[in-house]
């Protein structure tokens, strides 16, 4: 063979390996791709989640607001169904930009379907109102939005019914009304100006048959003392807390979509016995960001089925279908459940927040550290480990009685104890399919 031929056969390899090479990147590349469309989780966690849709990000807890949806037979209304009157203050405990940012990021779901806004506010009021409204009405609905805004005299206030009614009557509209409902007052101011405030709104939703949802109540006692108002501006929430509040922003504006995954994974585990995976080409991003969840199936007003995980080990939308799965099918407690079981399942879904250890003294310790209502609990000895949901404490009112049933599922004797026992709380998001 020639030094010529040699050459030849030497770039021919050298071509042959360069593109198997092509070939192993390519076919390595179009997994990734798929992998990370329809496969892998993203590695955020849901419970850092914020709300920061048109710059609305951090929230305070508002003095009020109430939204008014239309009437329905059962009274029931969802959280995709618009509403047609908000009733939102322009000041409050704490800064008044705080106090509304919350009720506006309820209507994050609907900027692109409310196309006109009617501001109603008082002549008196009517410098506060909408320098506070208007802003936040900007940020929320950009320039998609019609905004016209109505000021009226206290004597026209019987009038107002018939005014505002054409656009109550359209879905497309939205008339919000600015009230000055802040703690300010003293007890008796306080209820006549919320009185004044409210009257007229009442009227409007009676003859138009809205139906109200109060979001977010305030106390007015509890804050009457300026002392209260200079501590909680200074008020940092503990990781808990913080947690739930970012969890429940995930909830109000996912939840729909995380029932949804589990309903459909439910009816194909029943009907077909198969697992439901959902595909990112279907949900938001946002939903195959790590989360910790809890799936419970309910029959007639009694458990069914019920699985979850207490790390945040997937994405949340796996997670929630895979436990949908797990709970309809697998739960050795019940009997798997049946074709004819599904139309009267219903289903809710706890988001987990992360897990703050207890330290105590003894168990007497403990008890006294736990907080009613408000605390799920993981307890751990060994090998040895038993959980509790916060919403089980509808069963076991006393702190004692919740313990030793954490014990009981954990696989000890109510009256076992041992000061190397570990506890860890948690607190949960619920989702229901009646929740906004």
């Amino acid at each position: 063979m020639s030094t010529e031929d040699e050459d030849i056969d030497g770039k021919g390899k050298i071509f042959n390996i360069i593109l198997i090479i092509l070939l192993i990147v390519a076919v390595f590349w179009a997994n990734y791709l798929y992998f990370i469309k329809h496969i892998s989780s993203n590695p955020e966690r849901i419970n850092n989640f914020l709300l920061t849709d048109n710059n609305i990000n951090k929230f305070k807890i508002p003095v009020t607001a109430v939204f008014f949806y239309p009437y329905q037979k059962e009274k029931i209304f969802s959280s995709q169904m618009p509403p047609q009157i908000l009733v939102v203050p322009h000041s409050g405990y704490l800064f008044s930009t705080e106090n509304l940012q919350k009720a506006y990021t309820r209507l994050i779901p609907w900027k692109d379907k409310i196309k006109k806004i009617v501001l109603v506010v008082s002549a008196a009021e009517k410098e506060n109102g909408l320098k506070a409204q208007l802003p936040l009405i900007k940020k929320t609905f950009g320039g998609n939005v019609n905004i016209s805004t109505f000021v009226y005299l206290p004597e026209e206030k019987e009038n107002l019914a018939a005014v505002l009614a054409p656009y109550i009557q359209e879905t497309s509209s939205l008339v919000i009304f600015s009230a000055d409902l802040s703690g300010y007052y003293t007890s008796e101011e306080k209820n006549a100006e919320i009185d004044s405030a409210a009257e007229p709104i009442v009227k409007i939703a009676q003859q138009n048959h809205l139906y109200p949802k109060v979001y977010d109540l305030v106390n007015f006692e509890d804050i009457n003392e300026q002392s209260f108002r200079i501590n909680e501006q200074k008020k940092v929430l503990s990781t808990l807390e913080q947690e739930v509040e970012n969890l429940s922003s995930f909830a109000h504006l996912y939840g729909y979509d995380l029932l949804k995954i589990a309903k459909v994974s439910l009816d194909e585990a029943v009907v077909y016995h198969k697992q439901f995976s959902p595909s990112r080409e279907n949900y938001a991003d946002v939903l195959f960001n790590r989360g910790a969840v809890y799936v419970d199936l309910y029959q007639n007003g009694k458990l069914r089925g019920s699985s979850g995980a207490l790390l945040p080990s997937q994405a949340v939308a796996f997670a929630v279908a895979q436990n949908s799965y797990m709970a309809a099918l697998e739960d050795k407690n019940f009997s798997p459940i049946s074709k004819e079981d599904l139309p009267n399942i219903k289903i809710k879904l706890s988001l987990l927040s992360g897990y703050e250890r207890i330290i105590y003294k003894n168990e007497a310790d403990l008890l006294n550290k736990l907080q009613v209502g408000k605390d799920g609990l993981v307890l751990r000895d060994g090998n040895r480990q038993g959980v509790l949901l916060p919403y089980e404490w509808q069963q076991y009112s006393k702190p004692a009685e919740f313990l030793n049933n954490l014990k009981i599922k954990a696989g000890m004797s109510p009256a076992y104890w041992s000061n190397s026992i570990k506890i860890y709380r948690f607190r949960t998001v619920e989702i229901s399919k009646n929740d906004d």
